[in-house]
């Protein structure tokens, strides 16, 4: 029975050992496909935040700017009636 379980023990081990290979390979592989398409993702995603966040900024840019210019001229025309 010590020598069977032994030698049960020993194929089995050869057997987990033999499957933990595949499904570590295949695991890996799976990890890297994933994590290519994450990868992907994530540049496709940066790069589509990117182009939002430089079309938000400057259209913020320019609506800043807009505004700023009548408050401005506002301010100068204001500043002009107080000094006279």
């Amino acid at each position: 029975m010590g020598k069977g379980w032994a030698v049960d023990g020993q194929l089995l081990g050869s057997q987990w050992a033999a499957n933990g290979q595949p499904m570590g390979s295949w695991w890996a592989g799976c990890g890297q496909r994933v994590g290519s398409q994450w990868a992907a993702n994530g540049q496709i995603m940066g790069s589509q935040w990117a182009a939002s966040e430089q079309l938000l900024g400057s259209y913020w840019a320019a609506n800043v700017h807009l505004v700023s210019s009548p408050w401005a001229a506002n301010e100068q025309l204001r500043g002009k009636s107080l000094a006279t």
